[in-house]
């Protein structure tokens, strides 16, 4: 009887989550497709936003975007937006798996609905969807060049170059519109995370810019610097803002050098800093310091 069903779902929600907190994913995704499975043909959108979050956690990243997109389906405004975000942090993880096989088409692709799905939560204030809105488009720097070969107005290396900026540089904005409403909703502690992630944005993109506009680039590389100095004013022992500061600040070797150990002392076991710190190194023909 259908009493009987949902009490016997809602046992099965329960026991999953159990799982969870033992840390046995594989006991949880089996316990929440037999919810599933009870619930049958009727919608649960929090069940089924359950069940894609586990699959996340377990690298299951086309079976959760099927259970989100499911989840869209019908569901309260709450499930939606869990949904949505969950969709776009899927296609991110798709896009990021299928580029090792050297699929450009497909992770490109990912982004895009990936994008899309933080679109359509533009009104909600969700700071959530517009940071995931700014990785995606950060993403797209990692990609190689012919990705974006059929969204470019041109066919030679230049304009596809120039659509590959133009699609990273929506980043910056999502960023920011992220900061602004983490300032107004009293979650200011998020604010040297968000400007740090701007400031890689920015970097990313003169990165790209070297080769087709080196002055523009020059000045995106301040920019990045800069907003990189703005995330330390809001929290000085931010280890990410200091090497994005030395990754940006390469015409001073002082500079970059200082920032690349600051952040080393700051985080000790994260490699970044000391390898960007042995490249810094290497670059200078320092190979023994590198080491």
């Amino acid at each position: 009887s259908p009493p009987q069903k949902q009490e016997l779902v809602s046992v099965l929600s329960t026991l999953a989550k159990c799982y969870l907190f033992l840390g046995r994913y594989t006991a949880a995704l089996r316990t929440y497709h037999s919810a599933l499975a009870e619930v049958g043909d009727e919608m649960d959108g929090s069940l089924l936003c359950a069940c894609g979050q586990v699959e996340m956690q377990l690298g299951l990243f086309h079976e959760a975007t099927d259970k989100f997109k499911r989840a869209l389906e019908g569901s309260n405004e709450a499930i939606s937006q869990t949904a949505t975000l969950g969709l776009g942090l899927a296609q991110l993880s798709i896009a990021q798996s299928v580029i090792q096989d050297g699929k450009a088409g497909a992770a490109i692709e990912c982004l895009e609905l990936g994008i899309q799905s933080c679109e359509t939560m533009a009104q909600s204030g969700s700071i959530s969807a517009e940071k995931l809105r700014g990785d995606l488009h950060s993403f797209g720097a990692l990609l190689p060049l012919r990705a974006f070969s059929s969204r470019s107005p041109g066919d030679n290396e230049q304009e596809i170059l120039k659509t590959q900026v133009e699609f990273v540089s929506l980043g910056e904005e999502a960023y920011r519109v992220a900061e602004e409403r983490a300032l107004s909703t009293g979650l200011s502690g998020l604010r040297a995370s968000l400007a740090t992630d701007c400031g890689a944005n920015i970097l990313l993109r003169a990165q790209l810019k070297v080769s087709i506009d080196s002055q523009s680039a020059e000045s995106d590389f301040q920019k990045a610097a800069a907003e990189f100095r703005r995330a330390l004013e809001l929290d000085g022992s931010y280890s990410p803002a200091w090497c994005g500061l030395g990754c940006a600040s390469q015409k001073n070797l002082m500079l970059s050098q200082h920032a690349f150990c600051r952040a080393a002392e700051l985080e000790s076991l994260s490699p970044d800093p000391f390898a960007n710190l042995g490249f810094l190194y290497t670059s200078q023909s320092a190979v023994e310091s590198s080491k």
